[in-house]
């Protein structure tokens, strides 16, 4: 079975405990945990007896602000995502992988990791600093 790890292009940081949870399951899998997102980021829903995600989808106006299931940006692929047809979002027309992933795969996985940071920012790059610091 052929993995694909993304973490570099996702800008995340995670642990290689968290990293042998996501493998675990038959690719393809998500690296979940629950935080407050910005109102344009999307969500999910969870099956938690079998491990699936159920939907991929905007938040609702109750779920802004609050914590709801968030990407991490750590996932596998199988070889088939190279198949799908992409599917684009946004004004600029970017393709992204979870939603290319959702919008031509109904059974996909998801672990819970303990800690990842991403990082996109300065301040995001000082948590990661210490984040290295305290591992």
């Amino acid at each position: 079975q052929l993995i694909i790890i993304s973490l570099i292009t996702q800008n995340i940081i995670t642990t290689k405990e968290d990293l042998e949870k996501l493998i675990t399951l038959d690719a393809p899998t998500y690296g979940l945990s629950y935080k407050k997102i910005g109102e344009n980021y999307r969500t999910c829903d969870l099956d938690l007896t079998s491990k699936k995600i159920t939907s991929f989808r905007m938040q609702t106006k109750e779920e802004v602000g609050q914590e709801v299931p968030c990407f991490s940006g750590a996932f596998t692929l199988n070889k088939d995502f190279f198949s799908y047809q992409p599917e684009y979002f946004g004004t600029k027309g970017e393709a992204g992988i979870p939603h290319t992933l959702f919008a031509n795969n109904h059974s996909v996985s998801f672990v819970f990791l303990k800690e990842w940071i991403q990082i996109n920012t300065l301040a995001e790059l000082d948590l990661a600093r210490k984040f290295f610091d305290s591992h």
